[in-house]
Protein backbone atom coordinates (compact mmCIF):
# COMPACT_ATOMS: atom_id res chain seq x y z
CA UNK A 1 0.00 0.00 0.00
CA UNK A 2 1.82 2.62 -0.98
CA UNK A 3 -0.77 5.58 0.12
CA UNK A 4 -0.47 4.20 3.83
CA UNK A 5 0.27 7.09 6.49
CA UNK A 6 2.15 4.74 9.07
CA UNK A 7 3.62 1.53 9.64
CA UNK A 8 4.42 0.02 13.32
CA UNK A 9 7.40 -2.83 13.76
CA UNK A 10 7.96 -3.89 17.13
CA UNK A 11 11.71 -5.05 18.19
CA UNK A 12 12.82 -7.18 20.92
CA UNK A 13 16.01 -5.87 22.83
CA UNK A 14 16.76 -8.88 24.15
CA UNK A 15 16.99 -11.13 20.86
CA UNK A 16 19.36 -9.92 18.27
CA UNK A 17 17.54 -11.92 15.52
CA UNK A 18 14.36 -10.24 16.17
CA UNK A 19 15.66 -7.00 14.12
CA UNK A 20 16.51 -9.20 11.48
CA UNK A 21 13.24 -10.46 10.56
CA UNK A 22 11.60 -6.95 11.75
CA UNK A 23 13.65 -4.05 10.81
CA UNK A 24 12.52 -0.74 12.16
CA UNK A 25 11.37 1.66 9.36
CA UNK A 26 11.17 5.35 9.38
CA UNK A 27 7.82 6.77 9.86
CA UNK A 28 6.21 9.46 7.20
CA UNK A 29 3.19 11.54 7.29
CA UNK A 30 1.44 10.87 10.45
CA UNK A 31 -1.65 12.07 10.69
CA UNK A 32 -2.97 12.77 14.30
CA UNK A 33 -6.91 13.85 13.65
CA UNK A 34 -8.68 16.18 11.06
CA UNK A 35 -5.48 16.22 8.87
CA UNK A 36 -3.28 17.58 11.12
CA UNK A 37 0.57 16.20 11.23
CA UNK A 38 2.54 14.73 14.08
CA UNK A 39 4.40 17.69 13.51
CA UNK A 40 2.04 20.55 14.12
CA UNK A 41 0.36 18.45 17.01
CA UNK A 42 4.32 18.23 18.69
CA UNK A 43 4.50 22.17 17.89
CA UNK A 44 0.94 22.63 19.92
CA UNK A 45 1.86 20.72 22.44
CA UNK A 46 4.80 22.71 23.18
CA UNK A 47 3.03 26.28 22.80
CA UNK A 48 0.92 24.54 25.71
CA UNK A 49 4.08 23.45 27.69
CA UNK A 50 4.99 26.79 27.95
CA UNK A 51 8.52 26.60 25.51
CA UNK A 52 7.41 28.56 23.56
CA UNK A 53 8.02 31.52 25.27
CA UNK A 54 11.84 30.78 25.20
CA UNK A 55 13.94 33.36 25.92
CA UNK A 56 11.48 36.02 26.48
CA UNK A 57 12.47 38.85 28.83
CA UNK A 58 9.71 39.37 31.69
CA UNK A 59 10.40 41.96 34.08
CA UNK A 60 8.36 41.13 37.51
CA UNK A 61 7.80 43.67 40.41
CA UNK A 62 6.84 43.44 43.60
CA UNK A 63 7.69 43.45 47.25
CA UNK A 64 9.46 40.59 49.38
CA UNK A 65 6.93 37.78 47.71
CA UNK A 66 8.87 38.86 44.79
CA UNK A 67 11.72 40.07 45.52
CA UNK A 68 15.15 37.46 45.56
CA UNK A 69 15.73 37.83 49.52
CA UNK A 70 15.87 34.46 51.25
CA UNK A 71 12.11 33.41 52.43
CA UNK A 72 12.58 30.67 49.79
CA UNK A 73 15.58 29.47 47.86
CA UNK A 74 13.04 28.93 44.92
CA UNK A 75 10.63 31.81 44.47
CA UNK A 76 7.66 32.20 41.83
CA UNK A 77 10.06 34.07 39.40
CA UNK A 78 12.30 31.24 39.30
CA UNK A 79 9.63 28.49 38.47
CA UNK A 80 8.85 30.44 35.84
CA UNK A 81 12.31 31.21 34.31
CA UNK A 82 12.67 26.99 34.67
CA UNK A 83 9.26 26.60 33.68
CA UNK A 84 9.24 28.77 30.36
CA UNK A 85 12.99 29.29 29.15
CA UNK A 86 12.16 32.86 30.14
CA UNK A 87 14.95 35.69 31.24
CA UNK A 88 13.29 37.12 34.62
CA UNK A 89 14.10 40.51 35.28
CA UNK A 90 13.13 40.71 39.19
CA UNK A 91 12.39 44.62 40.23
CA UNK A 92 11.03 43.16 43.72
CA UNK A 93 11.66 44.90 46.46
CA UNK A 94 11.32 44.34 49.83
CA UNK A 95 8.97 46.33 51.97
CA UNK A 96 7.59 48.51 48.95
CA UNK A 97 4.64 49.11 47.63
CA UNK A 98 3.07 50.85 44.59
CA UNK A 99 3.59 53.92 46.32
CA UNK A 100 5.44 53.31 49.45
CA UNK A 101 9.41 52.59 49.85
CA UNK A 102 11.53 51.09 52.08
CA UNK A 103 14.91 51.78 53.31
CA UNK A 104 15.23 54.21 50.69
CA UNK A 105 13.93 52.27 48.00
CA UNK A 106 11.34 53.74 45.87
CA UNK A 107 7.75 51.97 45.32
CA UNK A 108 6.99 50.65 42.12
CA UNK A 109 5.26 53.91 40.74
CA UNK A 110 8.53 55.71 40.60
CA UNK A 111 10.64 52.47 39.76
CA UNK A 112 9.31 52.46 36.75
CA UNK A 113 11.08 55.16 35.48
CA UNK A 114 14.63 53.84 36.44
CA UNK A 115 13.34 50.82 34.27
CA UNK A 116 14.84 51.52 30.68
CA UNK A 117 18.52 52.51 32.42
CA UNK A 118 18.20 49.47 35.13
CA UNK A 119 17.03 46.40 32.80
CA UNK A 120 17.00 47.36 28.76
CA UNK A 121 14.16 45.83 26.47
CA UNK A 122 11.52 43.88 28.20
CA UNK A 123 8.72 41.74 26.26
CA UNK A 124 5.97 41.64 29.16
CA UNK A 125 5.43 43.70 32.63
CA UNK A 126 4.29 41.43 35.78
CA UNK A 127 3.17 43.52 38.80
CA UNK A 128 2.52 41.35 42.03
CA UNK A 129 0.75 42.80 45.14
CA UNK A 130 0.85 46.11 46.71
CA UNK A 131 -0.34 45.07 50.47
CA UNK A 132 2.71 46.91 51.72
CA UNK A 133 0.88 50.19 51.02
CA UNK A 134 -1.32 49.59 54.15
CA UNK A 135 1.90 50.82 56.33
CA UNK A 136 1.13 54.30 54.80
CA UNK A 137 -1.55 54.54 57.74
CA UNK A 138 -5.55 55.52 57.76
CA UNK A 139 -4.69 58.04 54.97
CA UNK A 140 -4.34 55.28 52.58
CA UNK A 141 -7.88 54.86 52.06
CA UNK A 142 -9.69 52.84 48.96
CA UNK A 143 -11.09 55.75 47.43
CA UNK A 144 -13.26 55.22 43.99
CA UNK A 145 -12.56 55.07 40.63
CA UNK A 146 -11.59 58.18 39.35
CA UNK A 147 -9.32 59.44 42.42
CA UNK A 148 -6.26 61.21 41.11
CA UNK A 149 -4.00 61.36 44.58
CA UNK A 150 -1.89 58.36 44.41
CA UNK A 151 -0.54 58.59 47.65
CA UNK A 152 -4.30 58.41 49.76
CA UNK A 153 -6.78 56.11 47.55
CA UNK A 154 -5.95 52.53 46.15
CA UNK A 155 -7.86 53.33 43.08
CA UNK A 156 -5.05 56.08 42.30
CA UNK A 157 -2.96 54.52 43.37
CA UNK A 158 -3.43 51.55 41.01
CA UNK A 159 -4.65 54.02 38.26
CA UNK A 160 -1.51 56.25 38.08
CA UNK A 161 0.90 52.82 37.78
CA UNK A 162 -1.34 51.62 35.12
CA UNK A 163 -1.32 54.81 33.15
CA UNK A 164 2.78 55.48 33.62
CA UNK A 165 3.26 51.98 32.02
CA UNK A 166 0.56 52.06 29.75
CA UNK A 167 2.20 55.56 28.06
CA UNK A 168 5.53 53.84 28.47
CA UNK A 169 4.79 50.51 26.96
CA UNK A 170 1.51 51.19 25.29
CA UNK A 171 1.94 47.82 23.90
CA UNK A 172 3.54 45.37 25.90
CA UNK A 173 1.57 42.71 27.46
CA UNK A 174 1.22 43.41 31.33
CA UNK A 175 -0.12 41.28 34.16
CA UNK A 176 -1.15 42.21 37.18
CA UNK A 177 -1.35 39.46 40.20
CA UNK A 178 -2.70 40.68 43.50
CA UNK A 179 -1.26 40.05 46.60
CA UNK A 180 -1.37 36.49 48.41
CA UNK A 181 -3.16 36.69 51.55
CA UNK A 182 -1.79 37.55 54.79
CA UNK A 183 -2.34 36.08 58.36
CA UNK A 184 -2.10 39.26 60.28
CA UNK A 185 -0.09 42.71 59.18
CA UNK A 186 0.19 43.87 62.96
CA UNK A 187 3.03 45.95 62.78
CA UNK A 188 0.85 48.12 59.97
CA UNK A 189 -0.94 51.09 61.50
CA UNK A 190 -4.86 51.16 61.86
CA UNK A 191 -7.20 50.23 60.33
CA UNK A 192 -4.65 48.30 58.14
CA UNK A 193 -3.01 46.25 61.20
CA UNK A 194 -5.52 43.03 60.99
CA UNK A 195 -6.13 40.11 59.14
CA UNK A 196 -5.15 40.01 55.83
CA UNK A 197 -7.67 37.24 54.54
CA UNK A 198 -10.76 36.84 53.05
CA UNK A 199 -13.92 38.33 52.79
CA UNK A 200 -13.47 40.15 56.42
CA UNK A 201 -9.60 40.95 55.76
CA UNK A 202 -8.60 45.02 55.74
CA UNK A 203 -7.66 43.76 52.25
CA UNK A 204 -10.33 43.18 50.55
CA UNK A 205 -12.12 46.03 49.18
CA UNK A 206 -8.11 47.01 48.63
CA UNK A 207 -7.96 43.74 45.97
CA UNK A 208 -11.46 45.13 44.15
CA UNK A 209 -9.76 48.36 43.68
CA UNK A 210 -7.08 46.44 41.48
CA UNK A 211 -9.52 44.54 39.37
CA UNK A 212 -11.60 47.32 39.07
CA UNK A 213 -9.16 49.93 37.80
CA UNK A 214 -7.45 46.91 35.53
CA UNK A 215 -10.79 45.76 33.99
CA UNK A 216 -10.86 49.68 32.85
CA UNK A 217 -7.62 49.30 31.00
CA UNK A 218 -7.76 45.45 29.65
CA UNK A 219 -5.50 44.36 32.34
CA UNK A 220 -5.79 40.80 33.02
CA UNK A 221 -5.80 39.62 36.96
CA UNK A 222 -4.53 36.94 38.89
CA UNK A 223 -6.63 37.12 42.34
CA UNK A 224 -4.06 35.19 44.47
CA UNK A 225 -5.64 36.60 46.95
CA UNK A 226 -8.58 35.10 46.88
CA UNK A 227 -7.48 31.89 44.83
CA UNK A 228 -4.02 31.03 45.95
CA UNK A 229 -4.49 28.32 48.45
CA UNK A 230 -3.03 29.62 50.60
CA UNK A 231 -4.27 29.64 54.67
CA UNK A 232 -2.05 31.28 56.70
CA UNK A 233 -4.89 31.75 59.33
CA UNK A 234 -4.76 27.64 59.64
CA UNK A 235 -1.70 26.54 61.67
CA UNK A 236 -1.33 23.31 59.81
CA UNK A 237 -1.29 25.24 56.37
CA UNK A 238 0.87 28.05 58.28
CA UNK A 239 3.76 25.50 59.16
CA UNK A 240 3.85 24.08 55.44
CA UNK A 241 3.82 26.59 53.37
CA UNK A 242 5.20 29.28 55.33
CA UNK A 243 8.48 30.60 56.16
CA UNK A 244 8.76 30.16 59.85
CA UNK A 245 5.74 29.92 59.92
CA UNK A 246 5.28 33.83 59.69
CA UNK A 247 1.82 33.47 57.64
CA UNK A 248 3.28 35.98 55.43
CA UNK A 249 6.17 34.90 53.11
CA UNK A 250 5.73 31.85 51.23
CA UNK A 251 8.47 28.95 51.76
CA UNK A 252 9.68 27.17 48.69
CA UNK A 253 6.72 24.73 48.87
CA UNK A 254 4.71 28.19 48.88
CA UNK A 255 6.04 29.83 45.77
CA UNK A 256 5.82 26.09 44.12
CA UNK A 257 2.29 26.10 44.84
CA UNK A 258 1.64 29.90 43.88
CA UNK A 259 3.90 28.96 41.18
CA UNK A 260 1.74 26.78 39.28
CA UNK A 261 -0.98 29.23 39.36
CA UNK A 262 0.93 32.02 37.92
CA UNK A 263 2.45 29.56 35.16
CA UNK A 264 -1.07 28.90 33.93
CA UNK A 265 -1.89 32.88 33.60
CA UNK A 266 1.09 33.51 31.65
CA UNK A 267 0.44 30.69 29.37
CA UNK A 268 -3.54 32.33 28.53
CA UNK A 269 -2.58 35.96 28.93
CA UNK A 270 0.93 36.41 27.78
CA UNK A 271 1.80 36.59 23.84
CA UNK A 272 4.86 34.90 22.37
CA UNK A 273 8.09 37.75 21.87
CA UNK A 274 9.67 38.64 19.19
CA UNK A 275 13.16 38.72 18.06
CA UNK A 276 13.35 41.82 17.37
CA UNK A 277 11.39 45.04 17.22
CA UNK A 278 9.82 45.79 14.39
CA UNK A 279 6.91 48.50 13.51
CA UNK A 280 4.91 48.93 10.33
CA UNK A 281 3.47 52.38 11.99
CA UNK A 282 5.04 55.02 14.16
CA UNK A 283 3.28 58.00 14.79
CA UNK A 284 4.33 60.66 16.80
CA UNK A 285 2.44 64.42 17.10
CA UNK A 286 4.56 65.60 20.78
CA UNK A 287 0.93 66.76 22.72
CA UNK A 288 2.60 65.64 25.69
CA UNK A 289 4.21 68.11 28.35
CA UNK A 290 6.62 70.66 28.09
CA UNK A 291 10.08 69.41 28.48
CA UNK A 292 13.31 71.03 27.28
CA UNK A 293 15.85 67.75 27.66
CA UNK A 294 13.67 64.41 25.67
CA UNK A 295 11.36 63.97 23.28
CA UNK A 296 10.43 61.12 25.20
CA UNK A 297 8.19 58.48 23.56
CA UNK A 298 6.46 57.97 20.86
CA UNK A 299 2.49 58.13 20.95
CA UNK A 300 3.05 54.88 19.75
CA UNK A 301 5.21 54.17 22.72
CA UNK A 302 8.77 53.25 21.02
CA UNK A 303 11.30 55.48 22.69
CA UNK A 304 13.04 58.47 21.01
CA UNK A 305 16.87 58.72 21.77
CA UNK A 306 19.28 61.16 21.72
CA UNK A 307 22.90 60.00 21.06
CA UNK A 308 24.30 63.42 21.46
CA UNK A 309 26.10 65.13 23.93
CA UNK A 310 25.94 68.63 22.62
CA UNK A 311 22.47 69.00 21.27
CA UNK A 312 19.18 68.54 22.36
CA UNK A 313 15.40 68.45 21.51
CA UNK A 314 12.70 68.81 23.49
CA UNK A 315 9.11 69.29 23.79
CA UNK A 316 7.27 72.53 23.36
CA UNK A 317 3.54 73.94 22.55
CA UNK A 318 2.70 70.47 21.06
CA UNK A 319 6.68 70.12 19.22
CA UNK A 320 9.49 68.67 18.71
CA UNK A 321 12.04 71.32 18.74
CA UNK A 322 15.79 72.26 19.03
CA UNK A 323 16.30 73.11 22.60
CA UNK A 324 20.29 73.51 22.67
CA UNK A 325 23.21 74.32 20.38
CA UNK A 326 24.43 71.94 18.09
CA UNK A 327 24.09 69.35 15.26
CA UNK A 328 22.86 65.48 15.59
CA UNK A 329 20.17 63.56 15.05
CA UNK A 330 17.56 61.99 17.28
CA UNK A 331 15.71 58.03 16.40
CA UNK A 332 13.73 55.65 17.01
CA UNK A 333 14.46 51.92 16.36
CA UNK A 334 12.39 50.76 14.03
CA UNK A 335 12.99 47.36 12.84
CA UNK A 336 13.01 47.99 9.10
CA UNK A 337 14.84 49.90 6.88
CA UNK A 338 12.61 49.74 4.05
CA UNK A 339 10.96 53.04 5.33
CA UNK A 340 8.20 56.44 4.43
CA UNK A 341 9.57 59.26 6.82
CA UNK A 342 7.52 62.09 7.03
CA UNK A 343 6.79 65.21 9.61
CA UNK A 344 5.41 68.43 9.27
CA UNK A 345 7.88 71.57 9.77
CA UNK A 346 6.36 73.74 12.17
CA UNK A 347 9.09 76.38 12.62
CA UNK A 348 11.61 77.37 10.34
CA UNK A 349 14.01 79.04 12.31
CA UNK A 350 17.46 76.67 11.75
CA UNK A 351 18.47 73.30 10.08
CA UNK A 352 15.95 70.76 10.60
CA UNK A 353 14.42 68.40 9.09
CA UNK A 354 14.63 63.60 8.83
CA UNK A 355 17.32 61.75 9.92
CA UNK A 356 17.27 58.56 7.54
CA UNK A 357 18.78 55.23 8.10
CA UNK A 358 21.00 56.87 11.10
CA UNK A 359 23.49 54.82 12.44
CA UNK A 360 25.64 57.59 14.17
CA UNK A 361 26.22 61.49 13.54
CA UNK A 362 28.59 60.69 10.78
CA UNK A 363 27.02 57.31 9.23
CA UNK A 364 23.14 59.07 8.47
CA UNK A 365 21.20 60.84 5.28
CA UNK A 366 19.27 63.59 6.17
CA UNK A 367 16.50 65.06 4.37
CA UNK A 368 16.24 69.02 5.96
CA UNK A 369 14.98 72.47 5.43
CA UNK A 370 18.41 74.24 4.75
CA UNK A 371 17.61 78.33 5.48
CA UNK A 372 21.23 79.05 4.06
CA UNK A 373 19.86 78.44 0.77
CA UNK A 374 16.21 79.98 0.74
CA UNK A 375 14.46 77.39 2.83
CA UNK A 376 15.44 74.62 0.06
CA UNK A 377 14.52 71.36 0.54
CA UNK A 378 18.06 69.61 0.36
CA UNK A 379 18.91 65.49 0.35
CA UNK A 380 22.32 64.69 2.25
CA UNK A 381 24.17 62.60 3.86
CA UNK A 382 27.34 61.97 6.07
CA UNK A 383 29.26 59.02 5.82
CA UNK A 384 32.40 58.39 7.14
CA UNK A 385 32.71 62.11 8.59
CA UNK A 386 32.55 63.12 5.08
CA UNK A 387 28.72 65.61 4.21
CA UNK A 388 27.80 66.00 0.64
CA UNK A 389 24.76 67.19 -0.88
CA UNK A 390 23.03 64.97 -2.87
CA UNK A 391 19.72 66.47 -4.41
CA UNK A 392 18.16 69.65 -4.11
CA UNK A 393 14.22 70.55 -4.74
CA UNK A 394 12.21 73.34 -4.34
CA UNK A 395 11.72 76.16 -1.17
CA UNK A 396 9.85 74.71 2.32
CA UNK A 397 7.54 77.25 4.71
CA UNK A 398 6.35 76.10 7.99
CA UNK A 399 3.28 74.10 7.69
CA UNK A 400 4.36 72.40 4.60
CA UNK A 401 4.93 68.50 5.17
CA UNK A 402 8.43 66.61 4.39
CA UNK A 403 9.14 63.23 3.32
CA UNK A 404 11.44 60.77 2.24
CA UNK A 405 10.79 57.06 0.92
CA UNK A 406 13.67 54.86 0.95
CA UNK A 407 13.26 51.15 -1.15
CA UNK A 408 16.91 49.86 -0.79
CA UNK A 409 18.87 52.22 -2.45
CA UNK A 410 16.21 54.27 -4.15
CA UNK A 411 15.61 57.35 -2.20
CA UNK A 412 12.64 59.34 -3.14
CA UNK A 413 11.93 62.88 -1.24
CA UNK A 414 8.38 64.83 -1.05
CA UNK A 415 7.21 68.12 -0.31
CA UNK A 416 3.41 68.29 0.06
CA UNK A 417 3.54 64.81 -1.76
CA UNK A 418 5.06 66.37 -4.90
CA UNK A 419 8.35 64.47 -5.68
CA UNK A 420 11.16 66.85 -4.96
CA UNK A 421 14.20 64.66 -5.01
CA UNK A 422 15.08 61.18 -6.67
CA UNK A 423 18.17 59.66 -5.93
CA UNK A 424 20.01 56.18 -5.66
CA UNK A 425 22.24 56.07 -2.66
CA UNK A 426 23.58 52.84 -1.62
CA UNK A 427 24.89 53.70 1.99
CA UNK A 428 23.32 52.54 5.04
CA UNK A 429 20.53 50.27 3.59
CA UNK A 430 20.56 48.33 6.29
CA UNK A 431 20.50 50.61 8.76
CA UNK A 432 16.91 50.28 10.74
CA UNK A 433 17.30 53.79 13.06
CA UNK A 434 14.94 56.99 11.74
CA UNK A 435 14.39 60.28 13.51
CA UNK A 436 15.20 63.79 13.13
CA UNK A 437 17.69 66.06 12.38
CA UNK A 438 18.96 69.48 13.29
CA UNK A 439 21.81 71.56 11.92
CA UNK A 440 24.52 73.22 13.62
CA UNK A 441 23.82 77.42 15.18
CA UNK A 442 22.43 78.83 18.04
CA UNK A 443 19.33 78.90 16.82
CA UNK A 444 16.50 76.72 19.05
CA UNK A 445 13.81 77.97 17.61
CA UNK A 446 13.08 75.07 14.67
CA UNK A 447 10.56 72.48 15.09
CA UNK A 448 8.40 69.66 13.73
CA UNK A 449 5.33 68.44 14.32
CA UNK A 450 3.21 65.23 13.26
CA UNK A 451 6.14 62.54 12.66
CA UNK A 452 5.59 59.22 11.60
CA UNK A 453 7.76 56.14 10.31
CA UNK A 454 6.00 53.42 7.96
CA UNK A 455 7.09 50.49 6.30
CA UNK A 456 7.20 51.00 2.43
CA UNK A 457 5.65 47.72 1.96
CA UNK A 458 2.72 48.60 4.56
CA UNK A 459 1.75 52.16 2.61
Amino acid sequence: MADKNIQIYQRNANNTDWDKHYPITKVEKVIIKDDESLDSYLTSLEMISGKCYSGMRILVTGDSITDAQQTASKKWPDWMAEWMDVIILNDGKSGTGLIIDNNGVDGIYDRIDTWDSTYGKFDAIIIMGNMNDGRLGPTFKVGQFGDTDEATSQYAAVDKTLQKLITKWPNLPILWIVSTPRRATATYPAPHNGAAWGLDGWFEPYAKAIKDVCANYSIPVLDLYHESGLRPWNNANNLTFFYNADGVHPNNKGHRLIARKIYDFCLRNLDFPVDEPVYDYIYDNFSRADNANSLGYADTGQQWVNPNQDVKMGIKDGTAYKSAEGSGGFYIESGISDVAVSTKIATIGGVIGIALRYENNDNTLRLYVNPADGNKLTLGKRIGEASSVIGVGNSVSAGDIISVEAVGSSVKCYRNKVLEITATVNDNIAITRHGLYVGSGADVTSAVDDFSIVETSAQ
